[in-house]
Formats: structure tokens, C-alpha cells, sequence
């Protein structure tokens, strides 16, 4: 069995300042700084089968990057009895819409379902029995917890195996912005090379695709940049899908 979920990793300097937040709590289990991350959608026990279902299931979400911030701290968990402490995330309708797609997708699948409503977190510590009063001061000195804003282009299918020191995990695949095409600021018909060797296409049951170069930029069947009257058969609404970082 696979124990699988969705996360978009945190930069380097974003995870150590959460690791600044470590210490002050009786009986905390501080999450490892290498493991701190952002769950879109935790998926759970599946037969191996499944592990391919899921990637597939991904691969076809187009990612944009996302500017996020975290800001604040909180608990979930009985008010007597709390039993994580998490940083806010804030990535306004760009992270909502993302994370509708990836429950979509992952739904799509017929992989298991996600009952609870997605709060946008990190979380920093799992606890146990850490005192009302000092859990109530730690909060309290921490409450003006915030980061710089920062950008994720990345989200990962991770498995999380239980370590001796905790929870591993790996991702089983990244699936990422690409960048957006560049051509050059102008482009001269006229000055095409009329013998010159055009790019090779595929065909896909008899469709014409684009290539790409060493860069992940598509090519027409001209050498030029995409145009809305020259290859509009197979630019940019033929179907075909962008390769993957």
C-alpha cells in the first residue's frame, strides 16, 4: 500500500523561518524543516495500480505559478485539546482554483475521496500535552508570524512512509509551470529562407504537432512564431499537450 498526497513544496527560506518557530511547547513534535510543505489534497492508502491513476490524473493539470505569504498561527483540534499548530497560508482565487482542479482530478480518477473542507496550512508542530497557559503565550508572542511573498511553480504526488526518526517523504511526481514561449521582438516574413530545412513534425493519427527545441519552445512548420492565420490547424488549438519539465 501507497499512503499518497498532493503538496506544493516551500522554498529554503520560507521552511527556515517556520524553523524559527521551534521550541517554547512541552511535548511538541516539531514537523522536520525538509518535510514542511502545503497539502492540496491528501489522498491516503492505495494499491500500487492506483500510484499510476494519480500521476496520470495530474500530469493533465495546467500549473501556474502561484505567489503565496504565510501569515499567522493557529490550532485545529478540541479548544482543550488542541492537536496541531499550523502557520496560514494566503494565496487568494489562484490556490482555491488549483486546489478545485487537483480534487477534480484526483476524484476523476476514482482514487479516495477528501471529506474534510481545504484550509489552507502549514503545519509546524503536532502536539500533546502542552500546558493552556504556555500554549496561550506562545501564540501570543507569535502572533505577528508573517513571510515575504513567495512563488511555487511545482506541485508533487508525494508518498509519506513512516521513518524511525518520523515521516519520509518522496515525491513520486513533479508536475510544473512550463515557461511561456519567447520568440524574438520581430519577425520578417520576407526574409524567410525558402530553402531552408523546416523543423521536423510528429503526427499523432494523422495530426500535425509542433517539436520543440532544447528549451521546451514549440516550433511551427514555418520556423516562425505562432500565428492566428498561418498553422492555425495546429496552433495553438489542436489538442496536442506541452511536454513536461
Amino acid at each position: 500500500m501507497h499512503r499518497l498526497f498532493v503538496a506544493l513544496p516551500l522554498p529554503t527560506a520560507v521552511r527556515d523561518q517556520l524553523a524559527g518557530l521551534r521550541g517554547g511547547l512541552v511535548g511538541a513534535r516539531w514537523t522536520a524543516p525538509a518535510n514542511l510543505h502545503l497539502t492540496l489534497r491528501f489522498i491516503g492508502e492505495v494499491e500500487g495500480p492506483s500510484v499510476a491513476d494519480a500521476i496520470d490524473a495530474l500530469d493533465m493539470i495546467d500549473v501556474v505559478p502561484l505567489t503565496l505569504s504565510l501569515k499567522g498561527l493557529g490550532l485545529f483540534g478540541p479548544s482543550r485539546r488542541p492537536g496541531t499548530l499550523w502557520a496560514g497560508v494566503e494565496g487568494g482565487a489562484p490556490l482555491a482554483d488549483l486546489q478545485r482542479r487537483v480534487d477534480a482530478a484526483i476524484d476523476g480518477a476514482g482514487l479516495p475521496r477528501e471529506r474534510r473542507r481545504f484550509t489552507p496550512h502549514v503545519t509546524v508542530a503536532r502536539l500533546k500535552q502542552s500546558p493552556d497557559d504556555r500554549l496561550d503565550r506562545y501564540l501570543a508572542a507569535h502572533a505577528g508570524f508573517t513571510t515575504p511573498d513567495f512563488t511555487v511553480d511545482t506541485m508533487h504526488l508525494y508518498e509519506s512512509r513512516l521513518g524511525h526518526e518520523g515521516p519520509v517523504y518522496t515525491s513520486l511526481g513533479a508536475f510544473g509551470a512550463l515557461p511561456a514561449p519567447t520568440y524574438g521582438e520581430t519577425f520578417d516574413e520576407d526574409g524567410l529562407d525558402e530553402e531552408a530545412e523546416p523543423p521536423v513534425l510528429a503526427a499523432v493519427d494523422g495530426e500535425v504537432l509542433p517539436t520543440f527545441d532544447e528549451r521546451g519552445r514549440g516550433r511551427t512548420s514555418w520556423g516562425g512564431p505562432p500565428s492566428p492565420w498561418r498553422d492555425a490547424d495546429i496552433w495553438p488549438n489542436a489538442g496536442w499537450r506541452t511536454r513536461r519539465r
